[in-house]
């Protein structure tokens, strides 16, 4: 075992254990996720003239954020793609018609993901309070279970510190995970992993075209179901 040396104890901000807390549970589950699934990311951009108009557009209540666009995009496309909106639990694959969106959140010393229920039946001014709600319970602790199980599609996003593209973790029993990067020159980056052993390229692939052509064409998102 090779010790790190250090000339003081002052030296030191903190110590955390990969076995114990929130960070442990967290490490815990993405060894999980590497070590049980065969995972495969797939990159591309998309416009965002839908971002764009719907942030911009006469919409009432508070402006919606990206993050609002993309969870709104991404839960209509999901209905017409149920390979990729799905569970594997004890080596079956389930296929689910309703999208239950995770959402992942940042805390200090990890992440949690709470679950937006039936997202797809949501108006976006509906959908970004359920996220915004959602995201601030996360961090104080005040998420139920029940508020964070069930999901079977997730979504995170590293758009605001800066990052373009990313390999995001499944987070089981999901066969897939969008990351989404930052809005660049026009263009936001999107990261899907997938399951390779209940989902394969192509897909995915189709998935990630059409949330791109829907992220890209204001009618295409309002005319989704």
């Amino acid at each position: 075992m090779t010790t790190f040396e250090t000339d003081a104890a002052s030296d030191v901000v903190e110590t955390l254990s990969l076995k114990k807390g929130m960070r442990g549970a967290v490490a815990r589950g993405m060894h999980a996720s590497l070590q049980t699934t065969a995972q495969l990311t797939l990159q591309r951009t998309a416009p965002v003239d839908t971002i764009t108009a719907l942030r911009s557009g006469e919409h009432p209540g508070k402006r919606p954020s990206v993050n609002d666009v993309v969870l709104y995009a991404v839960s209509r496309v999901l209905t017409r793609h149920p390979l990729v909106n799905a569970t594997v639990e004890d080596d079956m694959i389930t296929r689910w018609a309703p999208v239950h969106l995770g959402m992942a959140v940042a805390l200090p010393d990890g992440l949690v993901v709470p679950v937006i229920h039936d997202a797809h039946r949501l108006s976006l001014a509906e959908l970004g309070e359920r996220a915004l709600d959602l995201g601030e319970r996360a961090k104080t602790g005040k998420v139920s279970m029940k508020e964070m199980s069930g999901g079977t599609f997730t979504v995170t996003n590293l758009g605001g510190l800066g990052i373009d593209l990313f390999t995001p973790i499944l987070n089981p029993p999901q066969v897939a995970i969008l990351g989404v990067g930052r809005v660049k020159d026009g263009e936001i980056g999107l990261s899907l992993t997938i399951d390779h052993r209940a989902l394969d390229g192509a897909p995915g692939a189709l998935f990630l075209a059409e949330l791109a052509e829907v992220l890209g064409d204001p009618t295409a998102v309002e005319a989704s179901p």
